[in-house]
């Protein structure tokens, strides 16, 4: 399927809960869930049974959205010398050739050239072509123009990227929420590039948020290849 073609990217359980994250959920979830019960069983519309039922479902629903969306989970990649699918832990059995991680994501990779990058993301893409992954893709947290210009600042002396529209887009980016920014390393033919990108979050506090981007080339026999998308938000 080619990249413009592909639908919304969804969200995953990755990884699986553990029986920490579980009993955090539980204790997170479960007091909104008998608040919510207890109401319903004040009310005389509904028959016991149906109450009980739903009161159940919503304290399961209610563990399910804090786990998934409060607390926060973790992903540890090493892809420093090794960018095979096996390094990012690809699902079994999904055939497509992408998948996305969303939620409250702590985020650890150790990139190409041992440089380690840490974030607090909302969503993670991962592109593959056959065996090898393609590119990451860590969209961060939104936050306010000062703190993305700060993020940016940090990420490029972390990976010597030029920055060098920064202030261009600091000077339009209260004016103007649809301004993007591009910092880069410099490409080396064939070697693995890491990228920061500035992108409108839609949030009205906090307007921006930040993608970082590990991309590594198809080889020159595979150079027909299309180049990995850039997914929804």
């Amino acid at each position: 399927m080619a990249a413009a073609d592909r639908p919304h990217v969804m969200r995953l359980p990755f990884p699986p809960p553990t029986l920490v994250t579980l009993v955090a959920a539980m204790i997170l979830g479960v007091p909104l869930g008998l608040l919510v019960w207890w109401a319903l069983n004040r009310s005389a519309k509904l028959p016991r049974r149906a109450r009980r039922a739903a009161g159940a479902l919503l304290v399961a629903g209610a563990v399910a959205a804090a786990w998934f969306y409060v607390l926060p989970r973790q992903i540890e990649w090493d892809v420093a010398s090794d960018h095979s699918i096996r390094a990012v832990r690809w699902p079994a059995g999904r055939a497509e050739d992408w998948y996305h991680v969303g939620g409250n994501v702590e985020v650890r990779l150790r990139t190409p050239g041992g440089v380690g990058y840490r974030g607090r993301a909302t969503n993670v893409y991962v592109d593959r072509s056959g065996e090898e992954v393609r590119r990451i893709q860590v969209a961060e947290v939104p936050v306010t123009i000062a703190d993305a210009a700060a993020r940016v600042v940090s990420l490029s002396r972390e990976f010597q990227l030029d920055a060098g529209t920064l202030r261009e887009w600091q000077e339009r980016a209260p004016h103007d929420r649809s301004a993007t920014l591009t910092a880069c390393q410099r490409a080396r033919g064939g070697e693995p590039q890491v990228c920061v990108e500035v992108r409108q979050s839609f949030n009205e506090s906090r307007p921006f948020f930040v993608m970082f981007s590990v991309y590594w080339p198809p080889a020159p026999e595979s150079s027909g290849l299309a180049t990995p998308h850039n997914p929804p938000l």
